[in-house]
């Protein structure tokens, strides 16, 4: 009594007794298949990535918009209207800002406008109202 039985060969009744395998086409489209497959997460990965850098760099020009407003708060506000700009380079990225500041003659509360540029386009536009103390 033979302990392990012959290997089973399968075949293809119509190839004339030969081993069954995938054929050329067979092939191709498996091959097509997998490319779709990988350019389609290769274009949702590198969305993400886009999408990701996008939050950063906005991210980046909010703290700067802050970091200006808190220069208000540590040193007061201004009594006088005023328009300032600059650079700042913050988390690797070069921005340009502008604000103006202007009292509201009918209401007497001031008025400051924050803008924040990136290489022309423009990443954040912030407007605070305020009233002097007293009021």
């Amino acid at each position: 009594m033979a302990i392990f039985s012959p290997p089973i060969r399968y075949t293809d009744g119509n190839r004339g007794g030969r081993q069954a395998a995938f054929t050329l086409l067979e092939v191709l489209i498996a091959m097509a298949v997998a490319a779709i497959l990988f350019l389609s997460v290769s274009s949702i990965c590198s969305q993400q990535l886009r999408t990701q850098s996008s939050l950063i760099r906005k991210s980046a020009a909010d703290q700067l918009a802050w970091n200006l407003l808190e220069m208000y708060h540590l040193q007061g506000m201004p009594t006088e209207p005023l328009q300032l700009e600059g650079k700042k380079t913050l988390g690797g990225f070069d921005f340009n800002w502008r604000q103006q500041i202007e009292r509201q003659a009918d209401s007497g509360e001031w008025h400051l406008t924050l803008w924040i540029t990136e290489h022309g386009e423009s990443l954040i536009r912030q407007d605070w109202l305020w009233f002097p103390k007293g009021k």
